[in-house]
């Protein structure tokens, strides 16, 4: 597992707030990659303070190259709101633009299963049997 330290540029940021304060907080969660395949942990909980970082942090792994299959894997999510479906379909979008592009869940609990069921998102997404 690797863990990814984004730091900014010289320019300060338009929004700072939306970035974290100190280097330490940077690094948002567990990940693998594997022939162009990430498989990104996502936390217990995810609100819109997460997803921004998350979001970010994935974004970043994917423009870096060579990604281009996602796979969410929820088995510690147990919370998540309309943020944590925007992080899957933004980053449906994205992977869109490649051939070869992908988007997947696994390991989902009963509860955020419901959820993508029932915001229809298994429409734009796999979902992967562990």
């Amino acid at each position: 597992m690797c863990t990814l330290v984004i730091t900014c540029g010289e320019r300060e940021p338009k929004d700072s707030s939306m970035f974290p304060q100190k280097k330490e907080d940077y690094m948002i969660g567990e990940y693998s990659i594997l022939n162009g395949r990430l498989t990104y942990k996502m936390p217990e909980e995810i609100d819109h303070h997460m997803a921004k970082a998350i979001a970010m942090e994935i974004d970043a792994l994917i423009e870096g190259g060579g990604v281009r299959k996602v796979v969410f894997d929820m088995e510690q999510t147990r919370f998540m709101d309309s943020s944590g479906i925007g992080i899957v379909i933004g980053r449906a979008r994205k992977l869109k633009f490649f051939e070869d592009g992908e988007v997947a869940v696994c390991n989902m609990s009963k509860r955020v299963d419901m959820i993508f069921k029932s915001a229809g998102l298994y429409d734009i997404v796999k979902k992967e049997e562990k």
